[in-house]
């Protein structure tokens, strides 16, 4: 991986290996891939992936047993595992399929999560700069290269409000959206 910007692509078990080799309980935007499963069957998957993280460099399995992890892919899962600030970013264009990206943030480096399909269900994590190549990225996903911001107060609002104004807005329009805001309190004029 030297000389060129980290990108892994890993299956949720191979995810769940490199972030619990790293000392991490959970990974946000990741379901749990053992869910229901057997102890043996979680053993299985997680030699598994092993043998596969392996396969690809990802991990070089020393003759004890312990386990070293290659600088790029350890730098880029423990973004992911222990971030100083995540954001989830979801955007759905008119007539299109929703993106949702996860933005992981330490004072180190950003790291951008995507659940990708092909060949097989797996997260992609892709190194950023820092927060301002984050921030550019936010901009990309939502198609506002070049779109000057709008000047208005910020406002703050609980995490519920944000739930319900959305469906008040799916639901009833922009009028509905707007009074439940006030309702739940935004802090700022709407």
């Amino acid at each position: 991986m030297d000389n060129q910007i980290p990108v892994i692509t890993c299956s949720a078990q191979e995810m769940a290996f490199l972030a619990g080799s790293l000392g991490a309980d959970t990974l946000l935007g990741v379901a749990d891939p053992f869910m229901g499963w057997l102890a043996d069957e979680i053993e299985d998957a997680w030699k598994q992936a092993q043998s596969a993280l392996a396969g690809r460099s990802f991990i070089k399995v020393q003759p004890d047993g312990g386990i070293v992890m290659d600088v790029a892919v350890a730098a880029l899962v423990g973004t992911c595992a222990f971030p100083d600030a995540s954001f989830v970013v979801t955007f759905t264009p008119a007539g299109g399929e929703t993106v949702t990206r996860y933005l992981h943030v330490t004072k180190q480096l950003a790291v951008e999560q995507a659940a990708v399909s092909e060949p097989v269900a797996a997260y992609r994590l892709v190194a950023l700069e820092n927060g301002e190549a984050a921030y550019e990225r936010v901009l990309k996903i939502f198609d506002l290269d070049g779109q000057r911001a709008v000047s208005s107060p910020g406002g703050e609002l609980p995490e519920a409000g944000l739930i319900q104004a959305r469906e008040a807005a799916a639901d009833g329009g922009l009028k509905e959206a707007q009074r439940v805001l006030r309702e739940v309190g935004l802090s700022r004029r709407v």
